[in-house]
C-alpha cells in the first residue's frame, strides 16, 4: 500500500459555543482520490479550511507527509504542496485566463498586468503554459472569466491551484453548477490529475461523481465522523443511509 500522504487526527473546530467539526479522523494515501461527504451543514468546508490552513483547528492534528502541519497557515502549506479550491470559483474578473493563472502563482499586486510582466521568469511562464494545456484552457488563454462556461470556470479555479504544483489538492464542490454531461468531463479531468501524480480529496454533493471516482470516502454529519470505507460499503451502511440519505 502507498504511504499516508495526509492524516487528520481528532480534528475539531469550534466557533464560540458552536462545534463545527468534532474529532474527525481519516487518512489519505498517496495517489488516492478521496471523498468527504455529508448533508448540508455537516462541517465539510470548515474541515477543509482547517486542513488547508485557512483557519486553525481548535484541537487535533493534521499531518502531511508525516509532518505535523496543524498550526501552519495556508501560504506555508501551499509551499509544502497542499493546494485548495473553494465552492465558488475564485478568479479575477478583469484579467484573462492566463493572467489569472499567473496571479495565482505569484501573488497580488496593485497593477497585476505590470507586476506579472516584470516578475515572470521563464520557468514560471513554462509552468503556467503547462497548466493551460493540462486544463485544456490554452485555446481560451486570452478570454475573460465571464466568457467561460461553468466547466471551464471550474477548470480555471483548479488550474489556479495547480500552478503551485501541489502534491495534495483539496477540491470543494468541483461539480457545482455543472450539468451531468459536464460532470462526466470533470471526472475525466480529475482522473488525468491523478495520473499526473496528484492526490485528490474532494467534497461534493453529486453522488454520481463521488461514488464513481473516489476509492475511499469519509462521511460526516453535524461535524462528527460517521463512517469511512469504499463506495460500495458505504452505500450498504444503515447509519450512512440514515444520516446522509435520510432513511435507514
Amino acid at each position: 500500500m502507498s504511504e499516508v500522504l495526509l492524516k487528520v487526527d481528532g480534528l475539531s473546530k469550534s466557533f464560540g459555543g458552536l462545534h463545527a467539526v468534532s474529532e474527525v479522523s481519516f487518512s489519505v494515501h498517496d495517489g488516492d482520490i478521496y471523498g468527504v461527504i455529508g448533508p448540508n451543514g455537516a462541517g465539510k468546508s470548515t474541515l477543509f479550511n482547517a486542513i488547508a490552513g485557512v483557519i486553525r483547528p481548535s484541537s487535533g492534528r493534521v499531518y502531511y507527509q508525516g509532518r505535523d502541519v496543524s498550526t501552519l497557515g495556508a501560504f506555508r502549506k501551499c509551499r509544502l504542496g497542499i493546494g485548495r479550491t473553494f465552492q465558488s470559483s475564485q478568479s479575477f474578473a478583469h484579467h484573462t485566463v492566463e493572467e489569472n493563472l499567473q496571479a495565482a502563482a505569484y501573488g497580488p499586486a496593485s497593477s497585476l498586468k505590470s507586476w506579472i510582466r516584470s516578475r515572470l521568469t521563464d520557468a514560471e511562464a513554462r509552468q503556467v503554459a503547462s497548466v493551460l494545456e493540462l486544463t485544456e484552457l490554452a485555446p481560451l488563454r486570452d478570454k475573460y472569466p465571464a466568457d467561460l462556461n461553468n466547466l471551464e470556470l471550474q477548470k480555471l479555479s483548479i488550474g489556479m491551484a495547480l500552478v503551485n504544483q501541489p502534491k495534495l489538492l483539496l477540491l470543494d464542490e468541483p461539480s457545482g453548477g455543472l450539468i451531468e454531461a459536464e460532470v462526466n468531463l470533470l471526472k475525466k479531468f480529475l482522473r488525468s490529475l491523478k495520473a499526473k501524480g496528484i492526490t485528490l480529496v474532494l467534497i461534493d454533493h453529486k453522488m454520481s461523481l463521488v461514488m464513481d471516482i473516489c476509492n475511499d470516502i469519509t462521511v460526516i454529519a453535524a461535524g462528527k465522523y460517521v463512517a469511512s470505507g469504499n463506495p460500495e460499503s458505504l452505500l450498504s451502511n444503515p447509519l450512512v443511509r440514515e444520516v446522509y440519505l435520510g432513511h435507514n
